[in-house]
Parts: structure tokens; sequence; C-alpha cells
């Protein structure tokens, strides 16, 4: 699993992840958000770009709810999109959509955080 920023706008970052999100890719200690974008990350607005993400397993769901939860515990927000068909279906079958704020695309991610005004 990589990840980059794509830019950063504001409180609104944009970030890509590559790869599987899953146990073999996580580390225990790691924090790649933070890593990216500093202390202040979890205050941001972050997009997470999935169209490079090729699977999601049980332990990478795990780890977007606790990444979730650090963003609303410091007034941010995690918004995921552009995931691929397989990574949908596992967000479907997961019901991670009541969990997790989802978007099929940038542009409606990015009308999410920014109420459409930008």
């Amino acid at each position: 699993m990589k990840f980059r920023v794509d830019k950063e706008h504001g409180d609104v970052a944009y970030l890509h992840i590559e790869g599987q999100i899953s146990q073999r890719s996580l580390s225990p200690v790691a924090d790649p958000i933070k890593d990216l974008l500093g202390v202040e990350a979890y205050k941001k607005k972050v997009l997470l770009d999935l169209s490079g993400t090729s699977m999601v397993d049980s332990s990478g769901i795990g780890w977007m709810i606790m990444v979730n939860k650090r963003f609303k515990e410091h007034g941010g927000q995690m918004v995921l999109h552009s995931y691929t068909p397989l990574v949908a279906n596992t967000f479907k079958l997961m019901r991670i959509d009541q969990v997790l704020h989802l978007c099929h695309s940038l542009q409606d991610a990015d009308s999410l955080v920014t109420g459409g005004s930008k």
C-alpha cells in the first residue's frame, strides 16, 4: 500500500492509495496519513482516492474505521472515492457505507466536503 498527496487546497487534502489495503500491507505502528500531512492531519478534510486500490480485506476495513474515528475526534473528515468495482463490492457486503463517507467520484467527494463551493 502506497500513499501520495495529489494536492492540498486550504484544509482539504487529496490523497491517493495504490495497492492492497490488507493485513499484509498495514503496519500496526505506522500512520501514513499523519506522516504525509503532519501533526494536524486529522483536523483536515481528506479525500482518499481508491482508484488504484486493488483489494481491501477485513483488516483494511478495520484500519479505515479506526482512521475515520481519528478524523471525527479531531474535527476533520475522511471521504473515500473512486473505488474499483471489487472494492465497491466489499464495501457493499460489509455495509461500510453506514460507517464511512463514500462517493463514486472525486467531484462528488469534493462537493461533499466543500458544500459545492469551490
